[in-house]
Parts: C-alpha cells; structure tokens; sequence
C-alpha cells in the first residue's frame, strides 16, 4: 500500500472524527447509557438468533449516539448471548431500540457505570486480521467494606495492563444497583495472549484480592469466556493521530496489515518502539495510605463517626482543581467537609482543547470532569459544578485546593483561577491549599511576608515567591492555611474547620 493511500485513509479517518465532534451538542451532553444483556436462546433456535443479535450490532454502530456495541456467545454455553453496549444518552438507546428491537428474550439486564475513561475511538479499537480475538468478562461480587480495595489494585494493575501487545481493550465497572458489585472486561488477541497474562506480575494482586476479598469462591463462577458474533474490522479506523508510546506495540500488527509489509512501515515501526518506555507506574492507593505505619490517626479520621454534622451548615467551600489533583487531598477533605454540613462545589478552569499538533487524546469527559491521580498514576474522574469563570467571591465562605504533582501547574496559567484567587484574598476570606498547591497561591502573588508550607520539592518556589516557609504540617496565616503532604490531610481538613467555626 503507498503513503498516498495511507494518507487518504488517514484523511477520512480524521474527516469522520470531525464530524463526529461536530453532532448537535445535546448528544455528548447527556449522561452516558452503558448495559450489558443476558440472552437465553432456545434449542434449535442458535443460529437465527445469533444473526438477529449480530444485525442489531450493525445497525446500532451506525447510529450517532453508539459508543460501542458488541455481541457474544459462550462456548461453553451455546445457549447463552451476550449484549455489551455503550451510548451518549439513554434517549439514543431507547430510539435504538424502537427502529430495531430485539425479538430475543433478555434473562438478565445489567446497568453499568465504567470505572476507567475510554472514548468512542478506543472502544472501537480493532483486532487485527490475524488475530483470533477473546473477551474475558468476570463479575466481581465484593465483601462489603473492601470495594475500594479492588478499585485501588485494579487500578494499580491496569496501566501496565494496557500497554502489552495481547492486549486489545480493558474496563473496569461498577454496577448501577449494587456499588459492591464489578465486571471487568478484556479483549486479547488470541487466547495464548489471555493465558500469558494470567501469570502476568502487575495483575497478581487484582489475583490475590479476587482469592480472598469476594463473597462467592472460586472467582472462576464469574468468569464468562466470550466469542464476538461479528468482527468490528468492517469498522477498523485508522489509529496513527492517537498513537502513543504506552501502546505502540499493540498496533504493529494493525499496520502491518495496512501495509501488507512496506518498508516505510516497518521502519516508523522500529523507530516508535525504540521511543517506547515500560509502564510501570509508582502509585500510592488510599488503602495502602490510610494503613501504612504512623498513619493511625488519619485512618481514624475517616473512620471514626462524626460526632456533630452541623459544624459548618450554612458554609460554602469552593474546591478549585484540574486534571491531576491528587485522589486523597480534594476528596478527602470533600467529605469531611460535608460531613460536616457544609456545601461544596467543585471548581475547574473552562475546558480548553490543547492545539492538534500535540497530539494529545482526550475523553468526552475531560469537557465536564477532572482527573484524579495516586502520586504519578492516574485514577478517575470526578465530575466539577462550575468553571472558574463562573464563580464569584460572594459565593463562598473559603475556597480550598488539592495538590497533586500537576494539578496546581494546571490552575496556576488560567487567568480566571488567578483572578479569583488574588479577589478571594483581598477580601480577607479562607484560601487552604496542601501539597503541591501552594504554588498557585506564588502565581497569584499573595504570598510576600505570609508564612506557609507546602510539599518539600516546591518549598524553595514558595521561598521565591516571599514566603516564609515553615517544616510542619500546617501552618495557619490569618486567612491562609497551608500543608505539605497527603499524610497531612485529617490536621489540614481541622484547621480549616476550626478557622472556619470562628467566623
């Protein structure tokens, strides 16, 4: 195939993206419908069924609503289908379903809410044509009071997951009407792929929990093997704008088949691969946090009953954070907080997309969530209430902002955050900021003569900025509040409520 080709494929590829983006803005607005079908299909009546289930899947991958669709049988149980769908909206489903309903008889019905942010474009990540492909899906009913536990190790493990070239797809969801209740999906090239990462380290304590921490045994009964009943090539898009190291080898075998084995191919090839990394992330799980050594008292913090949920009724708290806060230090201090009875909105700069030539691939929820970090690994998203250029000083009662090593760099070059921050302390009101955030307080310049602290790699920024800064962990300065670290979060979130008692 010759790069003029190519290049028209990746024209129309990127024309259809475009339009995609382009459709009416109530579409990606709404909130995201995710399902999964069980089917029982009668003796003798397999066949017909299947090509009913297969056309359904055609048809709603057409539809501009449809995320993913994808059906299955089960080897072992040629009885049973399976329906995994994904949708915009709730309305794009029903329309769906009503031009093209399903004449098959559902046994059960499974309301979904995903765990790990995918768009459309990676949901449809095609298997190459030499491939042979297997989804793995396994319902995962927790012991109560561990369901964090299995997020955390999950979390942990997937990262590394994602970049090993068997892999096709991941997800991890929570059910709508029963949060102790998971599926995990995985799609594998092949079924040597699946057994290869069985034994594959990172994934040994996601193992470990589902041999200990689930309320039926052995993990297996929720194992379901499945066998798509229609191949998404007849969709396959081309993938080269959205490439990035952490997956580069698993999308060798798609251009090689694009190519049919040109030189120029195999040479990007080589070179991308020499530009790739392991994924091995260093990460710190609240699980972890709360029940390391020395840390009894901040576990206690959160596990000990609240002993008055008045405290701060009538209070406002504007939690300003961007895509990187650290998980433990915006929504720890969030549910004290409103533990407490405060009211707290969660505050973001206005969604800007970055320049194309970045090269940069973002989630539909990047435009209405921010992300969430363990240390250097990120974790979820969090939907926010108002954008910076929304909020007034009037508002609120004290504004407050998480750390994280690339939250505050997020928030420190938009104006309306600035802007808000300099008004909120001339106006004598709370600023609290922990961790890394400091140092939006050194952009807003209102740091000459105060005293603070922060994390110990941003001290000498803050030093800089004509601040006097303090090792302990909080220091209170009139309206300023400020703490060094994650471990610091039970005495950070107390001062804030104390200095907010007094007023």
């Amino acid at each position: 195939m010759t790069a003029n080709i190519l290049t028209s494929i990746f024209r129309r590829a990127t024309a259809l993206y475009i339009l995609i983006l382009s459709l009416p803005g109530n579409i990606l607005a709404q909130s995201p419908e995710a399902i999964i079908t069980k089917f029982g299909v009668d003796s003798g009546q397999e066949k017909a069924s299947r090509e009913a289930l297969a056309t359904y899947v055609q048809q709603a991958l057409r539809h501009e609503s449809n995320i993913m669709a994808e059906a299955y049988y089960e080897p072992e149980q040629p009885s049973v289908l399976w329906l995994i769908e994904r949708w915009h909206s709730r309305a794009g489903l029903d329309n769906m379903r009503s031009v093209t309903p399903l004449k098959l008889t559902a046994q059960r019905t499974i309301h979904i809410t995903d765990l790990e942010p995918l768009s459309k474009r990676e949901w449809r990540r095609a298997a190459a044509a030499a491939d042979t492909p297997i989804t793995i899906m396994l319902f995962v009913d927790s012991k109560p009071g561990t369901e964090s536990i299995f997020r955390n190790v999950y979390h942990s493990a997937m990262p590394q997951f994602r970049g090993e070239p068997g892999v096709i797809n991941y997800q991890l969801s929570q059910l709508v009407a029963d949060s102790s209740q998971f599926v995990t999906y995985e799609k594998f090239r092949n079924e040597a792929a699946f057994q290869y990462h069985l034994n594959f380290p990172p994934i040994r304590p996601v193992i470990d929990y589902l041999q200990t921490n689930i309320k039926s045994r052995p993990f297996q009964q929720g194992l379901h093997r499945l066998i798509a009943l229609k191949s998404l090539t007849h969709i396959k898009t081309n993938n080269m704008k959205k490439m990035n190291p952490t997956w580069v080898a698993t999308t060798v075998s798609v251009f090689s088949a694009l190519t049919a084995g040109g030189q120029s191919t195999d040479h990007q090839m080589t070179v991308l691969n020499q530009l790739a990394s392991p994924t091995a992330v260093v990460n710190m799980p609240v699980s972890q946090l709360l029940n390391a050594p020395g840390n009894e008292a901040l576990r206690a913090f959160f596990f000990d009953p609240i002993k008055d949920a008045t405290i701060l009724k009538g209070k406002k708290i504007a939690v300003i954070a961007a895509d990187g806060f650290e998980e433990i230090e915006l929504l720890g201090p969030v549910w004290y907080f409103r533990q407490l009875g405060a009211q707290v909105d969660i505050v973001a700069p206005k969604f800007v997309p970055a320049p194309e030539r970045y090269g940069l691939v973002q989630p539909e929820m990047a435009k209405t969530h921010i992300m969430a970090i363990q240390y250097l690994q990120p974790t979820g998203w969090i939907k926010f209430d108002r954008t910076a250029d929304q909020v007034k000083v009037a508002d609120y009662d004290a504004v407050f902002i998480p750390g994280g090593a690339w939250n505050p760099d997020n928030l420190r070059y938009d104006k309306d955050v600035i802007k808000f921050i300099q008004d909120f302390n001339k106006s004598g009101k709370l600023i609290a900021a922990i961790c890394h955030a400091p140092v939006v307080l050194a952009s807003a310049d209102i740091l000459k003569g105060r005293k603070l602290t922060g994390y110990w790699n941003i001290q000498v920024d803050l030093k800089n900025a004509g601040g006097t800064v303090l090792e302990e962990p909080v220091v209170v300065d009139g309206n300023l509040i400020t703490s060094r670290h994650p471990i610091d979060v039970a005495d950070f979130s107390r001062a804030v409520e104390n200095w907010l008692k007094k007023k």
